[in-house]
């Protein structure tokens, strides 16, 4: 018996970030693990059309896997996506305020009554990017002992697109190193022209703009050692289109299972696997090796562990709270038996085990 209807293409987008999917895309085992049932498995940048490529903000595909930063996909599902939440997982890497080398602010104390960036990005569908930073500003004034209200929050404002009408690529990903390097141009500019005293960074990309721009770290949020704990970083999220759970679970956890496979293959392979990162996100190896936590290619795997679940609640409360998104409720959105069954499948030698540990790595298409 046939186990539902048949599809013919699968769909899929990753943010620009260390995720699991980024292993599998880029050395083709998703294609392995479907080609055999005549489905085939396209990065969202396959399709030419601008306007379908929301669909990684939106998720309006009905045979669409995402992975990546929990912003738009709460965003969507607050307003009335029709999605499910397969997995958690941990987004480990730096992130703080910088300040110019030669600036009087010496301690984080000293950013008392001082001007910080807030961006903002006009005519998106979510500023994800404001997202993120206002709440790592919060972080980090909260390392300095400093109340919101005694900091000048200076909102700089863009209207340049975060979706640029880059090439169509079967498997690659829709943020290119050009959209990936312009993403703080403003905060930036505003920096270096002396009209905000200090501006957030993160990642590989935040430590290569202190050092283009000459400045130092103010505040660093990161913990290199041991492995962070969840209530100290970001998350990144796998959510699935609905109606696909709904008609075929079996594909599901398929993709599930061989994202996980990935993510083992990456613990065994850490070089390797952290070339295809910096490749994905566009950066220099050196940069990604810096701006990551050592321990995150061994910690792409997804899981439902009521830790990163409140983990994921908070910053549903957050966008709530600022104004970004409706209230979602996590347990509700969450559906745990993908990931279990996948899980159990990879275990097993079943579905979604078709990559070999000797597997090569491939070199990421673009």
């Amino acid at each position: 018996m046939s186990p539902g209807p048949s599809i013919g293409t699968l769909w899929y987008t990753r943010c620009p970030m260390p995720t699991a999917s980024s292993i599998a895309i880029v050395d083709g085992w998703l294609d392995r693990e479907f080609s055999p049932d005549g489905i085939d498995v396209l990065s969202l940048r396959a399709n030419p059309d601008q306007q379908d490529r929301l669909a990684h903000y939106d998720h309006t595909s009905q045979t669409l896997f995402r992975e990546g930063g929990v912003v738009p996909p709460l965003w969507a599902r607050a307003g009335g996506a029709s999605t499910r939440l397969l997995g958690v997982g941990l987004e480990s890497g730096f992130r703080g305020l910088i300040v110019p080398s030669q600036s009087d602010i010496v301690e984080p104390s000293d950013l008392r009554h001082r001007r910080i960036a807030l961006p903002r990005r006009i005519g998106q569908p979510v500023d994800f990017s404001r997202a993120v930073s206002w709440r790592g500003i919060l972080d980090s004034l909260r390392v300095a002992g400093i109340d919101e209200r005694e900091v000048d929050l200076v909102e700089v404002t863009s209207s340049d697109p975060y979706l640029t009408a880059a090439p169509p690529s079967t498997s690659g990903s829709l943020y290119t190193a050009w959209e990936n390097v312009r993403l703080q141009s403003t905060e930036v500019l505003a920096l270096v022209r002396g009209e905000v005293d200090a501006i957030f960074v993160a990642g590989g990309y935040g430590l290569e703009i202190a050092a283009l721009t000459d400045s130092r770290v103010l505040v660093d949020l990161s913990e290199r050692d041991p492995w962070p704990n969840w209530s100290e970083n970001h998350l990144r999220v796998l959510t699935v289109s609905e109606a696909l759970l709904a008609a075929r679970p079996d594909l599901v956890v398929r993709y599930v299972a061989t994202v996980q496979r990935a993510a083992d293959w990456a613990a065994r392979h850490r070089d390797d696997a952290m070339r295809i990162i910096a490749a994905e996100i566009g950066l220099a190896e050196e940069w990604a090796r810096l701006g990551y936590h050592p321990e995150t290619t061994a910690h792409l795997r997804l899981d439902t562990s009521d830790r990163a679940l409140e983990r994921l609640q908070s910053w549903a409360a957050f966008l709530s709270d600022r104004g970004f998104a409706d209230p979602v409720d996590i347990g509700q959105w969450l559906d745990r038996e993908p990931l279990a069954a996948a899980n159990a499948a990879v275990a097993a030698g079943g579905p979604g085990s078709t990559i070999a540990a000797g597997d090569t790595v491939l070199e990421p298409s673009r």
